[in-house]
């Protein structure tokens, strides 16, 4: 349907695309950076041109990257922009627009949990279904897991000469290997691991803990001794796999970090919270009633800030870890560009404040942009636009920062996830512009920061582990 001049595939993308010519079911388990989206869009583009039409086609993604998907559409195919349907805003909105007999439609999975725009889905299921970041399908019991088990086998049933479901991520375990099922459930129907969780489950693991008593028991599946290489055999019929380092030819990746002090009334703040779970400020009380708050509010302490019981925030009058950063922004050269990635709003007003008194003219793609792409456009492509000020949720998924050859994680998140997707926005295809890519971890040793940045090192996710962080608070 098109004959356009593009940028030249790398091999792994070649290899997708030929996969997707033999395959109606196909997962691109590509590292962060490495291209998948450009090559779910070549395999559209194949699947186009094959039937002479632009097949129904229903891409399901993180809200951060809906509007992505669109401009990206138009950067590697000659698909009109009337085709293409980034479904946002009210849900009635969307079910209206999903009326429409073709085109792609791009949505968020928070959608999938109401049931009227699932069946709005279902009385005209895609030809194609995308699953980007497929990985948080692994949820078995989520309404949305559930609903779209249900839109791919309607599409089994009803598009059986134009059925093609694909999934992609970097990271399709981040827990266990458990987390493959039904993310295979949605790609295949079951053909690589059956229809039944529990089935899967008992062949594949064991429950480590069957012998305690039945009233302290809580079970902790683990994978068998040959599980591994058993799920590597069968996941490699159905996938195409892509390793950042095997694949690309990027620059060093440095990853340092930066000690930084807490002020004598941080300090009391910390301590306080940690042993009683209150602390007393000057302009109220912070409280913090189960370990999660209580976790919460170490790292707003350690980041400047504490959000006390009547709803405002109290602001530590010294603050190191600002002071840190303001040294680190005016060492940095005049030529670089750098992302600060915080996890607050309060921190983002702190930053802004920063790069305002060192004269730095700055960008922002957090939760309070609407327009993020203008945001990351400008940042890309302004040379006097040095500091992106960045949310880990906001900015750290589907878009690219290349221009950056520093990150500074100011603040960071207890999600594995947020930690990868993020330092992938600029250490990435495209980053070999640079002769290095610089991490700078700002750290308050002996608090949460070292818990957190550990487990992420680790590859643990502590969102999902709350347990694990309980002992060490």
């Amino acid at each position: 349907m098109d004959n356009l001049e593009l940028p030249k595939l790398w091999d792994h993308q070649i290899k997708g695309l030929s996969a997707a010519r033999e395959r109606r079911s196909l997962a691109l388990f590509f590292d962060l950076g490495t291209g998948k989206t450009r090559t779910a869009i070549e395999i559209l583009r194949l699947q186009f041109n094959k039937h002479k039409k632009i097949l129904r086609t229903l891409i399901v993604c993180p809200s951060s990257v809906v509007m992505n998907w669109q401009s990206e559409i138009l950067k590697f195919s000659k698909i009109s922009k009337a085709k293409i349907f980034p479904l946002r805003g009210p849900l009635a909105q969307r079910e209206k627009t999903l009326q429409l007999e073709d085109g792609i439609f791009a949505t968020n999975f928070e959608a999938f949990a109401f049931p009227n725009f699932v069946n709005s889905v279902l009385a005209n299921p895609p030809d194609i279904l995308i699953i980007d970041e497929s990985h948080r399908c692994k949820d078995s019991t989520a309404k949305r897991t559930k609903n779209l088990i249900k839109i791919s086998k309607a599409m089994e049933l009803e598009r059986r000469d134009t059925c093609y479901r694909y999934i992609l991520t970097g990271t399709p375990v981040l827990n266990s290997q458990i987390d493959l099922f039904t993310q295979f459930l949605i790609l295949d129907g079951g053909q690589t691991f059956g229809t039944s969780f529990f089935q899967f489950r008992g062949k594949y693991f064991y429950d480590k803990n069957s012998f305690m008593p039945k009233q302290s028991h809580f079970p902790c599946w683990v994978p068998r001794p040959d599980t591994t290489e058993k799920l590597k055999e069968l996941i490699s019929r159905i996938s195409v796999q892509a390793k950042k380092e095997e694949c690309l030819d990027l620059p060093p990746l440095v990853r340092t970090e930066v000690e930084v002090e807490l002020s004598k009334e941080q300090k009391r703040a910390y301590e306080e919270m940690k042993k009683e779970f209150i602390t007393f400020l000057e302009s109220g009380v912070a409280t913090a009633s189960l370990a999660i708050t209580k976790a919460l509010r170490l790292q707003q302490i350690l980041s400047g800030f504490i959000k006390k019981e009547d709803g405002d925030d109290h602001v530590f009058k010294e603050n190191p870890r600002l002071d840190t950063l303001k040294d680190i922004l005016s060492d940095i050269k005049d030529t670089s560009k750098v992302i600060v990635w915080s996890i607050f709003h309060r921190d983002y007003e702190h930053i802004k404040k920063v790069c305002e008194s060192l004269g730095i003219k700055y960008a922002e793609v957090t939760g309070l942009i609407k327009d993020k792409q203008a945001e990351i456009d400008r940042f890309q492509n302004d040379p006097e636009c040095r500091v992106m000020i960045a949310s880990q949720s906001a900015g750290g998924t589907g878009v690219n920062m290349t221009a950056a050859n520093v990150m500074i994680y100011y603040s960071r998140s207890y999600s594995l996830e947020h930690d990868l997707q993020s330092e992938a926005r600029n250490y990435r295809g495209g980053s070999d512009i640079h002769d290095k890519i610089t991490r700078i971890d700002l750290v308050a040793k002996g608090t949460v920061d070292d818990i957190v940045l550990k487990a992420l090192r680790d590859k643990k996710n502590l969102a999902e582990q709350i347990l694990d962080l309980k002992k060490y608070l």
